[in-house]
C-alpha cells in the first residue's frame, strides 16, 4: 500500500505534497499537441516522484509556483464524459486530488500529535 509505504519510510508531508504537485503538473502542463494521458488511478503513481523529490528537492518557491499554475486549470479541464466544467458546477479531478492532499495532511498531523 503506497500510503503505508510513505508513512513507514517517514517521508515528510511537504515531500509528499511536492511530489503530488510535481507529478500532476508534469501531466497537466504538457504540450497540448501530445496525446492525452490516462487518468492517475492510484497513489502508487507518485512513489517514484516522491523518491525524486527526496533526492533532488525542488528550488525554494517552485512548489508554490506549480500550485499557482494549477489553480486556473482546475475549472477548465474536461470532465470524464467530455463535458466542459465551469467554476462551481462540478468538482474536477484536480480539486478531488487537492482534497485528497488536504485529507492526507490532516491525518498526518493527527498521527503526529496523537
Amino acid at each position: 500500500m503506497p500510503g503505508r509505504h510513505l508513512y513507514e519510510q517517514a517521508v515528510p508531508l511537504p515531500t509528499v505534497h511536492a511530489a503530488l504537485l510535481l507529478a500532476t503538473a508534469r501531466r497537466t502542463l504538457r504540450s497540448s499537441h501530445l496525446m492525452p494521458l490516462q487518468p492517475i488511478r492510484a497513489l502508487h503513481y507518485f512513489l517514484p516522484v516522491s523518491e525524486e523529490v527526496m533526492h533532488h528537492p525542488p528550488r525554494p518557491g517552485y512548489v508554490d509556483h506549480l500550485a499557482g499554475k494549477r489553480k486556473p486549470l482546475a475549472g477548465q479541464k474536461a470532465a470524464p464524459r467530455g463535458e466542459r466544467l465551469t467554476l462551481g458546477t462540478s468538482v474536477s479531478r484536480y480539486e478531488r486530488l487537492n482534497a485528497s492532499i488536504e485529507g492526507l495532511r490532516s491525518r498526518s498531523m493527527a498521527v503526529a500529535t496523537g
